[in-house]
This record gives C-alpha cells, structure tokens and sequence, in this order.
C-alpha cells in the first residue's frame, strides 16, 4: 500500500525517542505540540468511537480558551500510530508516515489501522482551537496552548493485536467525579453534619474502590436531594431517585443552601427508607395496612 507523509515541527526539548520495555520493533516518540502544529495530524481510522461534544469536551475547550497554560498538565493528551516516524534534529522537524487510505476504506477489515487511537476529544478540542487561532491570539494574556502526543510506529508496519491496544486505551477508567469532589473537599461540611447527627461516616465511600463500605456519598446525596422541599413542590424528585450523578450535580451547584438546610436532621432523612422498610415489615398476615397507617401518624411520620 502506497503512504503518505504529515510533517510537524517539533523543538527538540520538548521532543524525544522513547525505548520500549519489551520489544525492539515498537518505536515510540513523546512531545508536546503547540495546538497549531497537533491540528496537522490526519485523525484517520485507529479510534473506537467519534467524539461527541459532550461535558469533558467543553470542559477541555473551557481550559484551552480561559487557562491555555494549563492545558497539556490536565489533559492526558493523544496517542498516534503511523507506520514510522523520523526526526530531524537540524530542521527540527518529526515526518510521519501513515497509510494512503482513502476514507472510504477506512472500514475495511483488511485495511490499516493509523492515526489517534485514544485522544479524539481532545483531538477535537485542537482542531476547534486550531482554526479559529487568529482571533483567539487577539485576546490579551491568551498564549497558544500545548498538548502532549505520544507517536506509536512498529518495524513491520503493523502492530501485534492493535485492536487489543487501542480498546485498552479508549476503556481505561477515568476517576469518577465524587473522587475528584471529595480530593477537593467538597464533602466536609457534609462529614460534619453526619458526624453531628450521630452517623459514622466511617461507614461511608467518599471515593471510589470502598466497596465494602456499606454506604455511598453519592447515595446520601441522592436521598437528600429527595427532599429539598422548596424545589419539588411542583415537579417530582423522582429524576433524583433515578440519577444520582444529577443529584450530585445539584449539591455541588447548591448556592441557596438547600443541602445545608436539612443537616439538622440528616440523620432521618437518609434512613428513611429504611425506617419505611422496617416499619412495614412489622406487618403480620392479615393486618390491615391503614392501621401501619394510623400508627405512623401517631409517631409523627407523614
């Protein structure tokens, strides 16, 4: 098959060869490139899935247009294959070769596999970025951001169980925003209530991997949301109840202190489903149930 070449350049500071651990035919080439000179890349027919505007999108875009300098330290940037790559230390520039596949056989079964092979959305990112550089270098203080691109080349044009590589690298698992929430302290006034109300929060998950724990942050969250009295009085909780990543964005987005306002009685608010449970089960065969009814009225539960 017939090739093709993408020239980039590269400063040879930021630019190096990596040795693989493991095999003398897998060459590896690490650098950090200037959006400008990424958007040259061919995207071609290696990634799993398309990128999708989706939150971690705009959040990428978010940081590339309002902290450009901070972009290549919280994106974990590309990985590119191509059948080889060379570097020129005196022009500075790194020549890729890739396949000359025309789209319509990217497909294929038989075709080559090249190009990014985990890192579309960010890829996305440089390219929205990338075309519109003019007038985002007319704002002060905005300078071009970098992202980091891992180049992946084989000595036989072909790696060994690519499928195996790339789906590796597209499923890895991202950390789950509670984790994030709770490195960033977003759970401590919520700790202290529970502590408070009597509640051992030793027996709670604020990250992820505790699953012998018996409860979970995101549960309590969820259960809490439930009752934010005020904002249901029209439209039920029941999204609540089905999602707890929507109840969770609604804690972290809690201006108003609707949250705090039921920490006085966190405690019955979170167990109650369980009194409910508990309640119920006192039931006998034959008992009429609007006498539980009754009964929790008297104890004052509505």
């Amino acid at each position: 098959m017939s090739t093709r070449t993408i020239e980039l350049h590269v400063d040879e500071e930021s630019g190096r060869r990596l040795k693989d651990p493991s095999s003398n035919s897998i060459f590896h080439f690490e650098t950090y490139l200037p959006f400008s000179e990424a958007a040259k890349l061919e995207p071609g027919n290696a990634n799993v899935r398309p990128a999708k505007e989706t939150y971690p999108f705009k959040r990428m875009k978010d940081t590339a247009e309002d902290e450009p300098e901070t972009f290549h330290l919280k994106n974990r940037g590309i990985t590119y294959l191509c059948d080889k790559f060379k570097y020129d230390n005196q022009s500075k520039k790194l020549v890729l070769v890739i396949p000359n596949l025309p789209k319509s056989k990217f497909d294929d079964d038989d075709s080559p596999r090249f190009g990014i092979a985990d890192g579309g959305h960010t890829f996305r990112v440089v390219e929205e970025v990338a075309k519109d550089l003019i007038s985002y270098k007319e704002t002060p203080d905005w300078t071009e951001p970098f992202v980091r691109v891992h180049f992946l080349a084989s000595e036989n044009k072909s790696l060994d169980g690519i499928e195996d590589v790339v789906e590796a690298l597209n499923t890895s698992t991202q950390v789950k925003k509670f984790s994030l929430q709770e490195y960033q302290g977003h759970f401590d006034e919520l700790k202290k209530a529970l502590t408070a109300s009597k509640f051992d929060i030793a027996h709670v998950a604020f990250t992820e991997n505790q699953d012998e724990k018996e409860w979970q942050v995101l549960e309590i969250v969820q259960r809490m949301a439930c009752f934010l009295k005020e904002r249901w009085k029209i439209v039920s909780p029941s999204s609540m109840y089905r999602s707890k990543d929507k109840a969770l964005q609604l804690f972290l987005a809690d201006t108003g202190g609707e949250f705090k306002r039921l920490y006085p009685v966190i405690k019955d608010v979170i167990t109650f489903p369980e009194f409910i449970q508990s309640t119920l089960s006192e039931n006998i065969e034959g008992r009429r149930f609007d006498l539980i009814l009754k009964k929790n009225e008297q104890r004052g539960v509505h």
